[in-house]
């Protein structure tokens, strides 16, 4: 199973994913690349730009239609 379907499998299963998730989960440190692929093979992905409560710190969380 390659990065793009596990992202996939991730995204049947929960909806959404981050990058601290992406790389937590399945090894995939460059997921932002890994989402411009599944976008060429027509799958469609939103983008939310979200900030952390606690730290502030931002974060992109992305997720399927």
């Amino acid at each position: 199973m390659n990065q793009c379907d596990k992202l996939m499998a991730h995204f049947e299963q929960y909806g959404h994913i981050t990058a601290l998730e992406a790389w937590d989960s399945y090894n995939i440190r460059r997921l932002a690349s890994r989402i411009s692929d599944l976008k060429k093979n027509g799958i469609k992905i939103n983008k939310e730009n979200k900030r952390h409560k606690v730290t502030g710190q931002k974060y992109v969380r992305y997720s399927t239609e």
